[in-house]
C-alpha cells in the first residue's frame, strides 16, 4: 500500500517535472545535480576547513569533511537496506548511478555540508544554503 502511494508520487512528480523540460532548465538541474556530487563536496570542504584552520585554531575545523563522512556511513548502507529502485518513467538528464533511489546521497551530503557550514553562519548565508540544498534536492 505504502509502496503504492509512493509510486504513484513518482509518477506525478516525475510528470510534473518532464512538463517543464526546456534547455535552460534542463542546463540549470544538471548542474545542481553536480552541486551534491562527493566529486565536488569532499575538496570544497577540506579547501574550507584547511582555510579555517589557518586563521585560528578551532575544534571544528574539520566540521564539514566529517560530516560529510558520516552521511556517506549512513546513506550508503542505508540505500542498500531499502533497495529502492530508482523510476525510469522518463528521459534522465545526466546518467544515472546503479545504486538505490532512497535515499537521495546527493541531497543528503549537500544539506549535510550546508548544516556544517552554516550552523555558525549570518542568516543570509544560512538562507542561501538552505535554497541551495532544497535546489539540489529537487534535482
Amino acid at each position: 500500500m505504502i509502496a503504492d502511494l509512493i509510486g504513484a508520487f513518482d509518477r506525478r512528480g516525475l510528470a510534473l517535472a518532464d512538463s517543464l523540460r526546456s534547455p535552460w532548465l534542463d542546463t540549470a538541474f544538471h548542474a545542481l545535480t553536480w552541486l551534491g556530487s562527493l566529486w565536488l563536496l569532499v575538496p570544497l570542504a577540506v579547501g574550507l576547513s584547511l582555510r579555517h584552520r589557518e586563521r585560528a585554531f578551532s575544534p571544528f575545523a574539520w566540521f564539514g569533511p566529517m560530516a560529510l563522512a558520516a552521511t556517506c556511513l549512513v546513506v550508503y548502507p542505508l540505500k542498500e537496506l531499502v533497495s529502492r529502485p530508482r523510476p525510469d518513467v522518463y528521459q534522465a538528464l545526466v546518467p544515472i548511478p546503479l545504486d538505490a533511489s532512497f535515499p537521495s546521497a546527493h541531497a543528503a551530503q549537500a544539506a549535510a555540508l550546508a548544516i556544517a557550514l552554516g550552523w555558525r553562519a549570518a542568516w543570509p548565508v544560512r538562507a542561501a544554503l538552505g535554497v541551495a540544498v532544497i535546489a539540489v534536492a529537487g534535482s
